[in-house]
């Protein structure tokens, strides 16, 4: 190994004494001072000025695979509620008279709201309703009748449960909606509400679909009926809804099927 010319003067300064001092400053520090001194000025700039670029290793699970990365709080897609309609138009003698299929869409404000109350116990759920007409209830196709005097409104489709003492006749109302669970695709549930409305009184389009739900205060079982009477609370709102373009005239029945299914 070739003595530096800084040790040599050392030695020179220091005497024999230091040279086993000097002796391992050379061997621990000589490789790095020849570095340097076969570096250019240049060199010597640019090793000042950028960090070592980092050593990239993959990342493997505890059986030696490839991990996967994954953003905080899981999937990014988010929950979804699908509503499938099928709606049909019926003849006075049963025949089919028009027939449409179209998706919903869960109403941004009260929908989400009634599944958080729903989800933190914050309400008991009470029935469904579904509305068939316009956005402006006086150009429905069905008809109400108020001291004497007759008004367009929507057609409505209730379940049984949602009047404790029964379901009257009327004139805008049937109370045949029936709400039941089936299987859906790779495990799921879906839920399934199907009816159909009185005959319609006069001839119209049906430009707006809805579902509304209503719910009861917490404390009443899922599987009573809201009891205002006793000091309960209704919640009505609307869940999902759709805009179509429809034609009906006067008694026509109009049967639907809505599917709603989760992902």
């Amino acid at each position: 190994m070739r003595i530096p010319k800084l040790l040599l003067e050392t030695w020179k300064r220091t005497g024999k004494q230091s040279l086993s001092v000097a002796l391992a400053w050379a061997i621990a520090f000589a490789p790095a001072v020849a570095t340097a001194q076969e570096k250019s000025p240049e060199q010597k700039a640019a090793s000042t000025s950028q960090l070592p670029a980092p050593v990239s290793k993959p990342l493997t699970n505890a059986e030696g695979g490839a991990a996967k990365l994954e953003r905080p709080g899981g999937p990014q897609e988010g929950i979804k509620v699908h509503g499938h309609w099928v709606l049909e138009v019926r003849n006075p003698d049963g025949s089919l008279a028009s027939r449409s299929e179209f998706e919903n869409a869960l109403v941004p404000t009260t929908g989400t709201n009634l599944l958080a109350a729903l989800l933190t116990r914050g309400v008991s759920f009470g029935w469904f309703e579904i509305q068939i007409g316009d956005t402006s209830p006086s150009n429905g196709p069905c008809v109400q009748i108020a001291g004497g005097v007759n008004h367009s409104v929507n057609c409505r489709i209730l379940e049984t449960v949602s009047n404790p003492a029964g379901c009257p006749a009327s004139t805008f109302a049937s109370c045949n909606l029936a709400s039941t669970t089936q299987p859906g695709p790779a495990g799921t549930v879906q839920v399934q509400l199907k009816g159909w409305t009185v005959p319609v009184d006069h001839a119209a389009t049906i430009t707006m679909v809805s579902t509304i739900s209503s719910s009861c205060d917490p404390i009443t079982a899922p599987d009573k009926a809201c009891n205002p009477q006793g000091g309960g609370s209704i919640y009505v709102s609307p869940f999902t809804s759709a805009t179509i373009s429809v034609p009906v005239v006067k008694d026509q029945v109009i049967t639907v099927t809505v599917t709603f299914s989760f992902s």
